[in-house]
């Protein structure tokens, strides 16, 4: 039996007459569904199990308390029959979430109903990327935008981070280093740097040609796809291409990429993330150029969507693109080496510059845009999607 609160009466139970419902939420829960002005109260059954019948056709609101806190599902009723739902507590500190929970959350376009722009959790690095090795390092993503757009105006619900700060609280921002940080290398010496190849005596000893979804960085370094880019081993050329990510990239990722440091209930939760960019490079700076190519829920953000206006990228890019939530409120993008904390640092964006076929932007250590040689050894700060 449950009983209509405010108006008591008796809901019969027999002879499957009525639809019902039954609740998966926390044991001790008060769990209560409402339609319009009809609220009914769910007996629990068993642990963490919840039922009542209902009254009446329509969309259900369910909400589970526990301790000051709430968790509320839809569900459509439509015949007579079970229907069946859950109702999780999700926690108000984003760092206390498991990457399942903040998954469901994020699909369901509702982080922003939970947490804040800016909010820390931490991740745990192991293994070698690049040539760096990390051991049991821990740092803190923080949230940079609930449901980015694809396209600049094409809904999608999603989380997107930043990486990295030191701390849960007041944590310094830092991005990744390497021993190669502020050399040339274009050797292939798998350095932070966008391409590891280059000319040794004659000009241009490196390019940007193929943009974002030709470098080897992403290939190599992030992981952000499992196929190499061609040409790959040597220095890129004008007709130099790059793949979509497919599942591969995060079930079997690239050795001593940072997809494979990643810990795994993290890179489970990745989802793949169409990027707009500019896939041509050499002094690129028509809207032709921008196209989508997907990553593997890891990339590197652009300068619109670090600074919101547009300098040294192709100037079409802007019209595809949205600047960060976090960004647009002020907050600075400056940055340190993890490996030195109180050493500021260059770090690295997606974007072409559209003026010359060496180089991609950057932000510099005074968080101005500003743009290095592909050859150029920088911070890697990645962002991700879930």
């Amino acid at each position: 039996m449950s009983t209509i609160i405010g108006n008591p009466i008796i809901i019969p139970s027999g002879g499957g007459t009525l639809p019902s419902l039954l609740i998966t939420s926390d044991t001790g829960a008060t769990v209560i569904a409402t339609l319009g002005s009809q609220t009914i109260a769910l007996e629990e059954i068993s642990e963490g199990q919840y039922y009542a019948e209902l009254t009446d056709y329509g969309t259900w609101t369910v909400t589970a308390t526990l301790n000051g806190n709430t968790s509320s599902a839809e569900v459509e009723v439509t015949a007579v029959e079970l229907y069946e739902a859950n109702c999780p507590f999700i926690p108000e500190d984003v760092n206390d979430a498991t990457w399942a929970q903040i998954s469901e959350v994020s699909q369901a376009g509702t982080g922003d109903t939970y947490w804040d722009v800016g909010d820390t959790k931490a991740i745990t690095l192991n293994g070698t990327i690049g040539t760096k090795s990390y051991s049991n390092v821990t740092l803190y993503l923080f949230i940079l935008h609930f449901n980015m757009p694809v396209n600049k105006s094409t809904a999608d619900n999603n989380i997107i981070w930043g990486g990295f700060k030191t701390a849960k609280t007041d944590g310094i921002d830092v991005c990744l280093d390497d021993t190669y940080y502020d050399g040339n290398k274009r050797d292939g010496t798998k350095a932070f740097n966008m391409n590891h190849w280059g000319n040794s005596s004659s000009s241009p000893y490196s390019t940007n040609y193929g943009g974002w979804a030709a470098c080897d960085l992403r290939y190599d370094i992030l992981g952000a796809v499992s196929t190499a880019p061609s040409p790959y081993g040597s220095i890129k050329t004008t007709s130099a291409t790059g793949s979509n990510a497919t599942q591969d990239a995060i079930t079997s990722p690239v050795s001593n990429s940072l997809m494979a440091a990643l810990p795994s209930d993290f890179r489970t939760v990745l989802r793949f993330w169409t990027r707009w960019v500019d896939n041509k490079g050499n002094s690129s700076n028509v809207d032709a150029n921008i196209t989508a190519i997907v990553d593997a829920g890891i990339s590197l953000l652009t300068e619109f969507e670090v600074f919101g206006t547009r300098t040294y990228a192709n100037q079409y890019e802007q019209n595809h693109q949205t600047q960060c939530s976090y960004y647009v409120a002020g907050n600075s993008k400056s940055k340190h080496k993890q490996s030195s904390p109180s050493n500021s640092a260059y770090w690295l964006e997606s974007s072409a510059r559209y003026n010359d076929v060496y180089s991609f932007c950057s932000v510099d250590f005074l968080s101005s845009t500003s743009s290095d040689q592909s050859r150029m050894s920088r911070g890697l700060a990645p962002a991700f999607k879930t």
